[in-house]
C-alpha cells in the first residue's frame, strides 16, 4: 500500500477487508493519512470493512496491574483476541514515553475527506458483534435519545466496547447522512429506538450469513462491486 500510494503512482486505492483484517487495514490507512510522503491521487480511497470486531474483545489492558493480568490471561484468550482487546494500546493509543511520541488509538485518527469507508455486518455469528447484539444493541436507542434532546452521544454512558464501536461508526462515510436524517426525525418528534434502528440498517447493512458465510452472500457480493466502482448509495 505504501508503494502504490507514492506520488509517482498516484493510484486510487481500493481495500476490501474482513474480520480483524479490517482493523489492520484501518491502521494502515491511519499511518498513510498521517504521512506527508504519500499521496492517494486525485480521487477517492475506498475502504470496505466486512463484519469487523470494531468493539474489541474482553480482556485486560496493557499497563500496570492489567499488564500483569495479561501475562496470565494470554494463553486463554487466543492470539486474535489478544491482538484486539477493547482496552489494548491498539485501540486506546499510547502516551509519550521514553522520548517516543504519542501514538493515537486505532479510531482516533480522522481520515482525509478523500477517504470513503463502508462498514457492513453479518446477521449471524458472535465473532464480531453488530448494533443489534449484546451490549451494542443499546447504541441506536442512546443515539435517538441524544438527538431528541439536541445532544451528542453520551460517551460517559458507554462501555469501552460500545465506545470503540461508536467511534468506528462515526468514522464511516454513511454517518454524515445518517446523522442528518436522525436530526430531521428528531425535529419532527418521531425519532425512536425503532426508527433509529431502521436508519442504522440502511447506513450499515447486515447481510445473511455468519462471520464466514456472509462472504458468499449474493447481496454482499453485489454491494461490494457497486461500492468499488462508486455506484453504491452510501
Amino acid at each position: 500500500i505504501r508503494r502504490l500510494a507514492r506520488p509517482a503512482y498516484a493510484l486510487d486505492v481500493r481495500i476490501v477487508a474482513t474480520s480483524a483484517g479490517s482493523l489492520v487495514s484501518r491502521w494502515a490507512l491511519n499511518v498513510l493519512a498521517a504521512s506527508r510522503s504519500y499521496s492517494f491521487g486525485k480521487h477517492l480511497t475506498r475502504f470496505y470493512a466486512i463484519d469487523a470486531p470494531w468493539h474489541g474483545y474482553i480482556g485486560p489492558g496493557d499497563h500496570g496491574l492489567d499488564a500483569f493480568k495479561m501475562f496470565f490471561a494470554q494463553p486463554f484468550l487466543g492470539d486474535g483476541a489478544c491482538d484486539v482487546r477493547a482496552r489494548s494500546d491498539f485501540f486506546l493509543g499510547t502516551a509519550p514515553a521514553d522520548g517516543k511520541p504519542a501514538v493515537p488509538g486505532l479510531l482516533d485518527v480522522v481520515l482525509p475527506a478523500s477517504f470513503e469507508t463502508r462498514l457492513v455486518f453479518a446477521q449471524q455469528g458472535g465473532q464480531a458483534l453488530d448494533y443489534t447484539e449484546d451490549e451494542l444493541a443499546r447504541l441506536p436507542g442512546l443515539w435517538a435519545e441524544a438527538l431528541s434532546q439536541g445532544l451528542s452521544m453520551p460517551a460517559e454512558k458507554l462501555t469501552r466496547r460500545q465506545l470503540n464501536f461508536w467511534h468506528a461508526l462515526t468514522s464511516a462515510t454513511a454517518m454524515i447522512g445518517l446523522d442528518a436524517q436522525g436530526r430531521e426525525l428528531a425535529r419532527q418528534g418521531v425519532l425512536s429506538q425503532q426508527s433509529a434502528l431502521e436508519l442504522w440498517n440502511r447506513a450499515f447493512p447486515r447481510y445473511p450469513g455468519d462471520h464466514v458465510g456472509v462472504l458468499s452472500s449474493p447481496e454482499l457480493v453485489r454491494d461490494v462491486g457497486e461500492w468499488l466502482v462508486g455506484t453504491a448509495r452510501n
